[in-house]
């Protein structure tokens, strides 16, 4: 498959993962208080938390298959198209969390939390920065993976489930003897580990395509549901589950297979509008935090009731469904402002034009 081409297991997936982040932030964490309502919640945790490690594995999928022919050309079109939107929208999420009128001293705190924090501006913004890191390294990450045969692939893979497992696990591994140090654990970089994984998914194709993972998918999933149940507070045990787990990423990669091999044919149509939501699903998760707070501060009754009988699920669908919502009005113009400073870039530094 070339980078070009558009594949509806994929595109679906994105959406299920984009709508996983959002009720990540609007599903409360595991409490152990012995109620029903918390062990649902943690189950749904457990579903929810594989959504940003798919969005990982997604881009490095598409980005390490790429044919890269002038590296400023796509540089200039990877960033704008990845820090415009950003910009945007997260002056706008600043401004109504602030909730002040604009001036010169608010913009100048924007500016200058945004360059000093990558979680100053919201938590979950983050996912930017990261992003944009890895792009910084995508070249060098590009020849590595590119010189790899589609064995040495999998063989690569292997390695680097089964070190991270390990890696991940330094408290639980510290009881069966292996005194492995708690400082091992890679922490943020683990993104960039999901982002390699999705390029090796890619050169190793034509062998992995050929099982299935529907029961690695169930029994990572079971066993993440199971970590997130033994938490530090219960048993003195960090299982590190959500993102950075062996489990997480057998989870994330399952689901990833799954998805890159469905075989359901559906009409052009619905192709078209699953497509078109998942080019959306950038705006909505830059998004989702404000919609969120809009719902709480506008709605506390409604939301309150359904947070105290646990139907944080009506929350998390009417806030994507409001989001998606949003992002379609707004990403042509996003998208157009996008266009024309990464077009003006080409013409300063005279650079060949992008593809779309």
């Amino acid at each position: 498959m070339k980078n070009t081409d558009r594949n509806i297991g994929i595109d679906t997936l994105r959406v299920i993962a984009c709508f996983m982040i959002v009720g990540i932030h609007s599903t409360p964490g595991f409490m152990n208080n012995g109620t029903i309502h918390d062990y649902i919640n943690a189950i749904l945790k457990s579903i929810y938390h594989v959504g940003l490690p798919v969005f990982f594995i997604i881009s490095g999928y598409y980005a390490l298959q790429a044919r890269v022919k002038n590296i400023a050309q796509w540089y200039t079109k990877r960033v704008t198209r990845l820090l415009v939107p950003f910009i945007i929208i997260s002056f706008i999420h600043f401004l109504y969390f602030k909730n002040t009128s604009l001036s010169t001293s608010l913009i100048l705190e924007y500016l200058k939390l945004s360059i000093t924090g990558i979680m100053n501006i919201s938590i979950h913004f983050w996912f930017v920065y990261v992003i944009i890191a890895i792009y910084i390294a995508m070249p060098f990450i590009s020849i590595v993976v590119s010189k790899l045969s589609a064995n040495a692939s999998v063989i690569t893979l292997l390695a680097i489930i089964s070190m991270q497992t390990l890696n991940s696990n330094t408290y639980l591994t510290g009881y069966f003897g292996f005194n492995l140090s708690a400082d091992t654990n890679i922490g943020i970089f683990v993104w960039p580990l999901y982002f390699v994984l999705g390029g090796l998914y890619y050169k190793s194709e034509t062998i992995i395509k050929k099982y299935n993972y529907n029961l690695i998918l169930l029994v990572s999933f079971l066993v993440t549901a199971l970590m997130t149940m033994s938490t530090p507070n219960i048993k003195g045990i960090d299982f590190h589950q959500f993102d950075v787990n062996g489990s997480m990423i057998l989870y994330s990669s399952s689901l990833f297979l799954i998805f890159l091999n469905m075989k359901t044919k559906v009409s052009p149509k619905t192709a078209s509008a699953i497509g078109k939501l998942s080019g959306l699903t950038y705006l909505i998760y830059l998004s989702h935090v404000m919609v969120l707070k809009f719902l709480y501060n506008n709605f506390p009754e409604t939301t309150t009731y359904l947070q105290g009988h646990n139907l944080h699920i009506f929350i998390t669908i009417t806030a994507f469904i409001i989001t998606a919502m949003i992002a379609f009005i707004v990403s042509p113009t996003i998208n157009a402002i996008s266009k024309k400073i990464e077009n003006s870039v080409y013409k300063l530094y005279h650079l060949p034009i992008a593809n779309q």
